[in-house]
């Protein structure tokens, strides 16, 4: 893998790992 697809990698992680909590506070209520 080229260092560009990676750091995509890292950053889409980066992402999910903080719209899951705000998404289940944002349903949760």
């Amino acid at each position: 893998m080229e260092p560009g697809s990676t750091g995509f990698m890292l950053i889409a992680t980066s992402l999910v790992m903080l719209m899951t909590p705000g998404l289940a506070f944002f349903y949760g209520g």
